[in-house]
C-alpha cells in the first residue's frame, strides 16, 4: 500500500488512506479484503 501512495504522489500511506476513506467511505484495506472476495465468488 505505501508503494501505491508514493506513485499516487502521497507523502505517506496514511494520508493516502485518509483521502481513500473520505473518497470511498471505508479504508482501503477494507477495499481490497472485499475486492477479493467478490474475485473469488
Amino acid at each position: 500500500m505505501s508503494y501505491l501512495a508514493e506513485e499516487c504522489g502521497f507523502a505517506s500511506h496514511s494520508s493516502f488512506a485518509t483521502v481513500f476513506r473520505n473518497i470511498t467511505g471505508i479504508s482501503p484495506s477494507v477495499f481490497i479484503r472485499e475486492a477479493s472476495k467478490n474475485q473469488s465468488s
